[in-house]
């Protein structure tokens, strides 16, 4: 694993191109803060709003906990916006 980590700290920017779920991982030891990453698929309606309505409405709630937790340093919500049933609607 040291190897490995050495690797990545050399030229962490091509093992990151190739080997994104490792370098992610790799990173969080180098630094030592969390990178969580969630997918969410939604249903077609729910609460009364489209699919992409409630990934909007996430993204704005979720990114708005930042400042009201202190050690949420950041947030960030992309919202799919291709129509495909393998693509998640908000990662």
């Amino acid at each position: 694993m040291k190897k490995q980590f050495a690797k990545i700290k050399q030229n962490p920017v091509k093992i990151q191109q190739k080997w994104s779920i490792f370098a992610a991982s790799t990173t969080i030891a180098m630094t030592k803060v969390l990178k969580h990453i969630v997918m969410w698929k939604f249903l077609d309606e729910a609460e009364g709003r489209t699919r992409q309505e409630n990934a909007q409405w996430m993204k704005e709630h979720l990114e708005a906990l930042v400042g009201q937790i202190p050690e949420l340093l950041s947030a960030e919500v992309g919202i799919n916006c291709k129509d495909s049933a393998a693509a998640y609607d908000a990662v």
